[in-house]
Formats: structure tokens, sequence, C-alpha cells
């Protein structure tokens, strides 16, 4: 009528990859939780949803899940604690073992064919990457800290505990959010040796092929520092390269730094 009024309200974020705002009752939601919004009599019905256990490779072709078919329309998308999702495409998971507890959720259309798949933390694509470009860690007797200067995109920030030691050293870095402001904290990577680089993808010295993440963290390190550049600038000059992945690819990993030298 015109007269404003309060409401709790919760926050979707659809497998469809649209964010949906709804009223809701209920006060034992909390954000990270699985849920199925239905439309009821009175208006859209928010309701928990049990996780699911399933396990399985997805083929190369990104067209199967373990026994399942994945449906044409498929609606996929990975979450991580409190960060915003993401939505994801088939061909991203393409020959991918998702291991126990990266599947959260999945369901089934009348075909038996997997229609929506809710997945955590399978493609490592919410973190952020970057260099840790200096390490101060204290552990003596009751006294124990550490701190980490890094970088991400350019900017240079510290992240640090004074109760925790992370045995982290400089180098390319993978940075957990809690959310999509606070760091949860930093990991280091793992190293690739490049012997070649062509389009998207690195070929090792072992003649082992490694696909790189379309956001690719670049940086040239002279004169003791890491400068943010770009991967065409340090392919196409006279630079040693190394790479450095999260996981390994049939995992979902991707290459995620690379450190021209």
């Amino acid at each position: 009528d015109g007269n404003s009024y309060n409401t709790r309200t919760a926050t979707i974020f659809g497998t469809d990859g649209n964010s949906y705002r709804y009223p809701v009752e209920s006060r034992t939601l909390e954000a990270g939780d699985l849920v199925r919004v239905n439309n009821g009599e009175d208006g859209p019905e928010i309701r928990g949803l049990s996780a699911s256990r399933l396990t399985g490779r997805v083929s190369a072709d990104g067209k199967t899940l373990g026994k399942y078919t994945l449906a044409s329309d498929v609606q996929i998308i990975d979450y991580y604690e409190q960060c915003t999702p993401i939505q994801v495409y088939p061909s991203r998971l393409a020959g991918a073992n998702l291991k126990d507890g990266a599947i959260r959720f999945y369901a089934l259309n009348a075909q038996g064919e997997i229609s929506h798949l809710i997945l955590h933390d399978a493609t490592g694509d919410l973190h952020k990457y970057g260099v840790i470009t200096g390490v101060s860690e204290v552990s003596m007797g009751l006294m124990t800290s550490s701190s980490y200067t890094y970088d991400v995109g350019g900017v240079k920030q510290v992240f640090g505990s004074d109760t925790t030691v992370y045995k982290l050293t400089v180098g390319a870095c993978q940075v957990k959010m809690e959310g999509d402001a606070a760091v949860e904290r930093l990991y280091n990577l793992t190293e690739v040796e490049v012997d070649s680089i062509s389009g998207n993808t690195v070929v090792d010295d072992l003649d082992r092929q490694h696909t790189i993440s379309d956001t690719v963290a670049v940086y040239v390190y002279e004169n003791g520092e890491y400068q943010l550049s770009s991967l065409e600038r340090v392919t196409g000059g006279d630079y040693n390269l190394t790479a450095w992945c999260d996981k390994p690819e049939n995992e979902g990993g991707r290459i995620r730094v690379i450190i021209a030298r």
C-alpha cells in the first residue's frame, strides 16, 4: 500500500548462474547452505538440501560423469566457503577426476541425466593467484608469528598470523578467501618446468601438456622485483620461464602463474 516494511531475506546463487533474493522466515539458514527454491501457494519456499555423494571422472568430451550422462542443458556451479560462486561449463571439467567432496549435490532429470551439479572447490578458479615476495617467520619457544608479503594483480598485500607459521616460501602462490574480501590463507604452488608454450598450453620437460588458466598471472622477475606482465610479452622475449599449477590437470588444475627471468 505504499508503506515501507522490513523482512528477513536470503540471497540465493542459482545453478543457472544468476543471483536471486527471497523473503525467508527460517532463522536456521546460513551462508553456504545448499537449498532448493520451490514455488508454494504463498510464494517461493526455501528448503535445505542434503548433500549428495558422487565421485567419478568427467569424459574427455565433457559429456559424461562416471556412469551418468550430463544433460545438454546441465547447470553447474562451483563454490568455496562464502565466496560468490561461479558458473561452470562441462568443457571446463573435461578429463577431471572429481574425488570425494568435490561434488556436493546433483540432480537427475526424467531421462536419468545429470541436470544440476553443485561443486565444492573442484576447479580452483574461485581463488586468487600471484607471488609471495617476502617471508618473515618466527618460532622460538612460546613466540610464534608469521608475516608474508604477496602480490596479486600488481597490488602488494600482507597476510600473517600471531599464532601460526605456515612454512611458505617466496614464489608463486594461491590465495584462498573466506569471502569476497577476507583472506583465509596462502599456499605455495607446484612448479612445472617449461620446455615450450603453444597457445594456451605449457609443454614441460617430459613432453607433458598443461592447460594455462584463462586468468593466468604472469610476472617478470628483474632486479629483485616481481613486475606484472603478460603472456604475450614473456613468450615473445628472451626469458627463462617457469610455470606453476595449483593441482594436477586430471583433478581440475591449471597453470596459474608463469614467472619469467
